[in-house]
């Protein structure tokens, strides 16, 4: 009898301690990063520079950084060098690809003081 309790025991110790493991796993709705040269964010980020460029003129110059969210679709959020005027400048942007295959600029912010 005491060597089933002390299975029980044992068997409930590895799992409280497989539980208390940080799981590294992307949550559902949650960010991730992505890797750059990734299909989908090169195609968010080409999005993005076009539709901003329909205000002022903007040339991609280089991808970042990623990160992506699973919804209705994918989010990508890409931090982006362009060519603005004479200089450059760093940008994130946010793209909603969405299940229809159509996408939308949900955001453009300028990275840093200028």
């Amino acid at each position: 009898m005491k060597s089933i309790q002390r299975i029980t025991a044992m068997v409930a110790l590895l799992v409280m301690m497989a539980a208390a493991r940080p799981v590294h796993a992307q949550v559902a709705g949650g960010w991730s990063n992505a890797p750059v040269r990734d299909p989908g964010v090169v195609a968010a980020a080409r999005f993005a520079v076009e539709e901003h460029g329909r205000q002022e003129p903007v040339t991609l110059k280089k991808i970042v950084r990623a990160r992506q969210q699973v919804v209705a679709g994918t989010n990508y959020e890409v931090t982006l060098l362009v060519k603005r005027g004479k200089g450059s400048r760093k940008a994130v942007a946010v793209v909603w690809h969405k299940t229809d295959d159509t996408y939308n600029l949900t955001s453009w912010k300028w990275a840093g003081g200028k």
